[in-house]
C-alpha cells in the first residue's frame, strides 16, 4: 500500500480544469455541424416533462429538434509522469476523480508501468453500464487506432461486460496502481465523424459476431425491453398494464438481465420497433437493431434525458419518446398514449423507407 500526497499538495480539479494542465493537446477528429432528424413524439410532448436531468433543458431540446447541430472535436490531452489508481488520476500537481468511490490517499497492489497509455473510461462510464458500453469500448477502439495501450481502473466487471467483450473482441488492462510516462485523457463527447465511425464499428462487430443478417433492413419484430432491477430505481408503476397492452399489439417482452449479450443481439437484430424506459437497457437495442428500425423511450417526468437520441442519430436509427405521468409510487405510462407514439414512429419509418426507394 502506498500513501499519496495529501490534497493540499495534489489539488482536486474538475475535468476541464484538469485538462487545462496538460502537457499537450491533440485534435483527433475535428468539430463539425451535421443535420439531424427531429425526435418522434406527440405534439407538445416535451412540455409534459417536469424536470430535465441536471436541469439541462436547452441541451435536451438541442438533441430533439430537427435542426443542424454543432458537434465538438475529439481532443486528446497528454500528461507526463502521471499516476493512475483507485478511480483517480494524479498529474501536474493536480488530482482528478473519475470513480464515485475514488480514494485520494491509498493505492494498493503491484505497480504497473507504462511508457504511453490512454485511459479508456469516463466519469459516466464509471457509474452507468450503458455509458461504459458505448463510451469505454469506443475509447478502446480509439486506443487501437492511435496505437496507445488502453488502461482502465480495476473494478468488478459489469454483468454483461464479458459477453460484449467476446462479441467485440476488445480487451483492456485494469490497473489498481500504475505510473505512466505519457498518459492520454480523451474528451470524446462530440458526435463528430470519428466518434460516429467508432460507434458504428462497435455495432458492426456486435451484429457480425452474433451471426445476424448483414443487411440493415428491419423485420417486423416488436420488442419491449424491461429495465430490470440492477440499475438505479426508476419505477414504472403500471409496468404490467403496459406489457399486456403491448403484447396485444405483437410486442415481445424481454428482460435483459435474464439474457446474454449474444441472445439479446440475436433477438434485437431485426427489430422494427423497440420500446424501453430511458436508461442503460436501451443501449442493447442501439447496438443490435437495424438502422431502419426505431427506438421509443419511456421518459420519467422528473428526469428527462435523451442520450439515446445521440446514439440513434449516430447509427441512423429512428428515435421517439413518450413522457410518463408522475404518481405516488414513481411514474405511470398511459398505454394508449404510448401506442399513439408507436403509430407515429411506424409512419415515420414507412416514409423513410419510401424515400430511400425513390432515391434508388
Amino acid at each position: 500500500m502506498r500513501l499519496l500526497p495529501l490534497l493540499n499538495i495534489f489539488r482536486r480539479k474538475s475535468f476541464h480544469e484538469f485538462l487545462d494542465c496538460a502537457d499537450e493537446c491533440r485534435e483527433l477528429s475535428p468539430a463539425i455541424t451535421l443535420p439531424q432528424n427531429a425526435a418522434v413524439s406527440l405534439p407538445d410532448e416535451f412540455s409534459r416533462a417536469r424536470r430535465c436531468y441536471r436541469d439541462e433543458v436547452q441541451h435536451e431540446l438541442g438533441r430533439l429538434q430537427g435542426k443542424p447541430r454543432l458537434h465538438g472535436a475529439t481532443l486528446a490531452y497528454r500528461f507526463d509522469n502521471a499516476v493512475v489508481g483507485n478511480g483517480a488520476i494524479y498529474a501536474s500537481g493536480q488530482a482528478l476523480k473519475y470513480a464515485p468511490d475514488a480514494s485520494n490517499f491509498f493505492l494498493k497492489g503491484a505497480q504497473d508501468q507504462f511508457d504511453e497509455a490512454v485511459l479508456t473510461t469516463s466519469h459516466c462510464a464509471e457509474v452507468f453500464f450503458g455509458d461504459w458500453l458505448v463510451e469505454a469500448l469506443s475509447l478502446e477502439l480509439l486506443a487501437s487506432e492511435q496505437r496507445w495501450q488502453p488502461v482502465r481502473f480495476k473494478k468488478k466487471a459489469w454483468t454483461h461486460e464479458p459477453g460484449y467483450r467476446a462479441l467485440t473482441g476488445l480487451d483492456c488492462l485494469g490497473t489498481s496502481y500504475a505510473t505512466v510516462n505519457r498518459l492520454w485523457l480523451v474528451d470524446d463527447r462530440g458526435l463528430n465523424l470519428g466518434r460516429r465511425n467508432r460507434f458504428n464499428m462497435l455495432r458492426s462487430k456486435v451484429r457480425a459476431s452474433a451471426l445476424v443478417p448483414k443487411e440493415e433492413n428491419a423485420g417486423k419484430e416488436r420488442i419491449y425491453l424491461g429495465r430490470g432491477t440492477s440499475g438505479k430505481p426508476r419505477h414504472l408503476a403500471n409496468t404490467d398494464a403496459v406489457i399486456s397492452k403491448l403484447e396485444l399489439e405483437g410486442f415481445q417482452y424481454i428482460e435483459p438481465e435474464q439474457e446474454t449479450p449474444l441472445s439479446l443481439v440475436r433477438k434485437l437484430a431485426e427489430a422494427e420497433i423497440v420500446v424501453a424506459q430511458e436508461g442503460s437497457a436501451h443501449v442493447h437495442a442501439l447496438l443490435a437493431m437495424p438502422k431502419s428500425g426505431g427506438l421509443i423511450n419511456i421518459q420519467p417526468p422528473f428526469r428527462f434525458t435523451a442520450p439515446g437520441k445521440d446514439m440513434a442519430d449516430m447509427a441512423g436509427i429512428g428515435y421517439g419518446f413518450a413522457v410518463a405521468d408522475p404518481v405516488e409510487q414513481g411514474f405511470s405510462m398511459d398505454p394508449d398514449h404510448l401506442l399513439k407514439t408507436i403509430d407515429l414512429m411506424i409512419k415515420q419509418l414507412r416514409l423513410n423507407e419510401a424515400g430511400q426507394q425513390r432515391q434508388l
